[in-house]
């Protein structure tokens, strides 16, 4: 089985309704590949979305793995997190790859075209988009009712980093410049965790949340980090050090709002310990700070608080997972505060590591619903009742089927509907060669059918059709041709 062949089954892609917007640049095969990895491990709750980032940035850097230790050299990763790296079936696979993967030294290009054409009540919208990437050169061109264009040019050596072009940095903990969620909606984990810094990385366009356009450069030293970002609108800096911990100081400009903010991250035992904290002209004080706490391999607490000094903008959040030692059943548990009658509760659990069954349940001080899951082999299917805002009866029903993995050739099917005003119900459904997290339908059905065809070791194209009788968007359909040798 090639290796494409293989991931185009697999890989998830979030590009959907309430998803964040930095994964729509991922454009290589093997980024989805490791991207999705990590991603389910943070919705699994045993891998925190500092160590999927820790992760993702020590494959980008350094290729695959050469044996599963190198787990241990991963920075930022507790020892819990590395024990469930080495333990994973995907690290493993990883490490018998053993080939090299840099974004900026791969000479081979990725390429691919997409058409989409939607049929909505206001009438016909096509649109056509162009990628591609060789090397530290990545390029977009997408024309709908005009024709946008973007790209970047970036490369690193020897404790260098620099990128020209569109671009996202990683620096402040997300509280001073601007970044996005890398790894999805993190249902239970929620996006509020202090971020570990990243080095600037290059993007095909600059159309979501966290992304610039000028020039950034980044030189990373022993114990001393500088960095600087720039461009027309806007300019940004930063400065880490070691010194009982990981500390930081950073600003940003851009139109009329500044900031400046200090940031600290450490590890003590078996607790991590991070904090943010900046100063806006717009929005006055900001605070984030969270902590982990892991017990064996088998417990994990995260507790997190974020805002300003108003009442309305302050959050708590509280995590926490629950693994049973020896058959491996799980118990996931959420709760978000914002304010007296501002809250929800989430509940999610599996009897035993291989069961092909969980339970959901989701509540707030108006609405409460609870859901059975079911996932085998070729079968995905979701089913959840309860009572909405309105005391009305409310469900929500996903169900999929795909077949033909790991060969030439694969198709499948999926269908959702739904009843009531709440929003808990998130799903992960078909899109082309990817996957996008989406809700299920307030009211009326949505279904789609796609295929995929291999047609060389190199080469693969897919298409999609989807109805939706009660949606704005009715009937899309779209097809995508992919060729990275």
């Amino acid at each position: 089985m090639t290796r494409t062949s293989k991931w185009v089954g697999t890989v998830v892609v979030l590009l959907g309704v309430e998803s964040s917007h930095a994964q729509q640049d991922i454009h290589s095969l093997v980024e989805w590949e490791v991207w999705r990895h990590v991603t389910n491990a943070v919705e699994e709750g045993w891998l925190s979305q500092s160590g999927a980032q820790a992760v993702f940035q020590h494959i980008q850097e350094e290729g695959w793995p050469v044996c599963r230790e190198e787990a241990r050299h991963i920075q930022g990763l507790s020892e819990l997190e590395c024990a469930k790296l080495m333990q994973s079936e995907t690290w493993n696979a990883w490490v018998q790859r053993h080939e090299a993967w840099l974004p900026t030294a791969k000479k081979r290009p990725s390429f691919h075209l997409t058409g989409t054409s939607k049929f909505r009540e206001s009438g016909l919208a096509r649109s056509h988009e162009v990628r591609l990437r060789w090397g530290g050169f990545r390029t977009r061109l997408h024309v709908e009712d005009t024709l946008s264009w973007g790209g970047s040019w970036s490369g690193q050596s020897e404790g260098w980093t620099w990128v020209a072009g569109n671009h996202q940095v990683g620096w402040g903990h997300g509280l001073t410049l601007p970044r996005a969620d890398a790894f999805g909606l993190a249902l239970f984990v929620g996006g509020s965790e202090v971020k570990l810094p990243l080095a600037p990385r290059g993007l095909h366009h600059a159309q979501f949340e966290g992304a610039l356009t000028g020039a950034a450069l980044e030189h990373r030293g022993m114990a001393w980090t500088h960095g600087i970002t720039a461009g027309r609108h806007h300019v940004g800096w930063m400065t880490r050090w070691r010194r009982h911990g990981m500390w930081g100081v950073s600003a940003y400009a851009e139109g009329e709002d500044a900031r400046m903010g200090l940031d600290w991250s450490a590890q003590k035992d078996n607790v991590d310990w991070q904090l943010a904290w900046a100063w806006t002209f717009t929005k006055g004080w900001l605070l984030r700070t969270s902590f982990r706490w892991v017990r064996g391999t088998h417990w994990v607490v995260q507790g997190v608080y974020e805002g300003g000094w108003r009442q309305g903008e302050r959050q708590w959040n509280t995590f926490s997972t629950w693994q049973h030692p020896e058959h491996g059943g799980l118990v996931q548990t959420r709760v978000r505060i914002r304010g007296r009658e501002d809250w929800d509760v989430r509940f999610q659990g599996q009897p035993h590591k291989r069961s092909v069954w969980r339970w959901s349940m989701w509540g707030t001080h108006e609405t409460f619903m609870g859901g059975i899951h079911l996932r085998h082999e070729a079968l995905k299917a979701s089913w959840w009742m309860g009572r909405d805002r309105s005391g009305e009866q409310a469900f929500a029903r996903h169900v999929e089927g795909a077949w033909g993995e790991g060969g030439l050739r694969q198709w499948g099917v999926f269908a959702l509907d739904g009843q009531g005003d709440w929003r808990g119900a998130y799903v992960m459904v078909r899109a082309l060669d990817g996957r996008v997290w989406s809700r299920t339908p307030n009211m009326g059905w949505r279904m789609g059918v796609w295929v995929t065809q291999q047609r060389a070791r190199e080469a693969s194209w897919t298409a999609q059709c989807s109805w939706s009788p009660s949606q704005q968007e009715t009937f899309r359909c779209a097809w995508r041709w992919r060729w990275e040798p």
